[in-house]
């Protein structure tokens, strides 16, 4: 590889992070939604109940609760995602 090609192979790699960088705030433009559990367990069989303190599991952490807002108008939002559903009650009965 001739010096040209490798400074404009740099030079390439240098603007390349530089724009993927700049979009990736666009990454994180809505927070994902805690899990909901608010229970932490053993391991181990017996999968007891214990206390959730120290315990690394999801029911230690609320971080972005679940949260929704019936918009009045047959829809939903998500407040975490901003995503919003159509509701829709199923009228026949589906077995699985």
């Amino acid at each position: 590889m001739t010096r040209k090609t490798a400074f404009l192979s740099l030079i390439f790699l240098f603007l390349f992070t530089t724009v993927i960088l700049s979009l990736s705030k666009y990454a994180s433009a809505f927070n994902l939604p805690d899990t909901g559990q608010t229970k932490c367990y053993r391991g181990v069989d017996p999968y007891d109940e214990i206390p959730c303190a120290g315990t690394g599991q999801d029911g230690e952490y609320n971080i972005n609760p679940l949260s929704y807002t019936d918009n009045g108008n047959g829809t939903v939002t998500d407040n975490n995602t901003g995503l919003m559903w159509q509701k829709h009650e199923m009228k026949i009965l589906k077995e699985y």
